[in-house]
């Protein structure tokens, strides 16, 4: 099988794995941005519904902060019963300086965090957030959004990355043989592909079917694994020890599960 046609698969495959993690990454339902102010200290909970077992929620904030200052935000998750579940935590910061390249600006001002959820149904949040100064508190502000999406992209970044390599790879080659004299595109050679499109590639060699089946099969379960909605049972305590942004008060937990409706702030802080 010739390099020209590797490439061909590889790239279709990419722009295949790339327009399909857009997909998955769109919301499944447009909800406006909440504003921080209403909901952060206070026991005004922010309301949203997981749609469908296994559901992979979106975390989303934008703020904005003064300059060499942060903000730390956690979200308290409840499920309808009133238990409490885990915290999702993360910070805004603006940073500035000077080093021997001059002066550079830092900033961090959106948060995105995917997370799945096992059970559908409706759940409840409740907004904490701290400043590293008074002044940078009344400078600072944000709004936050939960979002349901079509599906979990992370599981096709694979064969993204994948046949994104194996393309740039064929396409450094194509460009070499060029450079030299060798052009895989020379008339000959293109009428040729062109009589053996029309025909529906009926002279393709075995190689070439191979090739496909090895790019398509791999990618097509993986689409259906992306979009398939797990509804296992997370162990929130156990999970969270891996993960950066997510966190679980384990005392916290445990009263809730005692007692429904029981809560209290357990914000972390900040940078």
């Amino acid at each position: 099988m010739s390099i020209n046609k590797l490439f061909v698969i590889s790239t279709i495959t990419f722009i295949y794995c790339w327009l399909m993690i857009g997909h998955l990454d769109s919301p499944e339902k447009i909800e406006p941005f909440a504003s921080g102010s209403t909901y952060s200290k206070k026991d005004t909970p922010y309301k949203f519904r997981v749609p469908n077992d296994g559901q992979i929620m979106l975390f989303e904030v934008k703020g904005s902060v003064a300059m060499n200052s942060w903000k730390s935000i956690d979200i308290e998750i409840y499920d309808a019963q009133g238990n409490y579940i885990f915290a999702y935590t993360d910070e805004l910061w603006a940073e500035s300086g000077r080093d021997s390249d001059g002066r550079w600006t830092e900033y961090h001002t959106h948060l995105e965090y995917k997370q799945r959820f096992p059970s559908k149904g409706e759940y409840v949040a409740y907004i904490h957030d701290m400043s590293s100064s008074r002044n940078a508190y009344s400078k600072s502000s944000f709004n936050f959004r939960v979002l349901a999406l079509n599906g979990d992209s992370r599981k096709l970044k694979v064969m993204l990355w994948i046949s994104g390599i194996i393309a740039v790879i064929c396409l450094l080659i194509i460009m070499h043989r060029y450079e030299n004299g060798y052009s895989s595109f020379k008339r000959k050679r293109a009428r040729r592909i062109a009589k053996e499109a029309a025909l529906g590639m009926r002279t393709e060699p075995m190689q070439v079917k191979t090739a496909i089946l090895l790019f398509a099969v791999p990618t097509f379960f993986l689409t259906l694994w992306a979009m398939h909605e797990d509804d296992a049972d997370i162990d929130w305590l156990s999970y969270s020890h891996g993960k950066r942004h997510i966190y679980v008060d384990k005392q916290l937990r445990e009263h809730s599960l005692k007692s429904a409706q029981f809560r209290t702030g357990s914000g972390r802080g900040g940078k």
